[in-house]
């Protein structure tokens, strides 16, 4: 599922490398607005990293993600996998 985030950078993490295959990771944390605005962390995965260079703190941004679910253990998790970022 298609999800669309827009907000203020909150965020922008270091390259991370996770898992055996050792997948390259960088997360940013989008603040949204209103009344009960929202942090809202999305990874940006393998070739897609290479977006956030050039994105800080306090830029406003449009995020479009895929909204990601999946169940390990009996635990159920969520995630956003971001693949396009523009500056708003």
């Amino acid at each position: 599922m298609q999800v669309s985030v827009k907000g203020v950078v909150h965020f922008v993490g270091d390259l991370e490398e996770v898992g055996r295959s050792a997948i390259q990771k960088k997360v940013i944390v989008v603040e949204t607005e209103g009344q009960y605005g929202q942090k809202i962390p999305i990874e940006f995965l393998k070739d897609k990293v290479n977006l956030l260079d050039g994105f800080v703190v306090g830029q406003q941004v449009e995020v479009s993600t895929n909204m990601r679910g999946s169940e390990y253990n009996g635990k159920y998790y969520l995630s956003l996998n971001g693949w396009k970022i523009t500056k708003v």
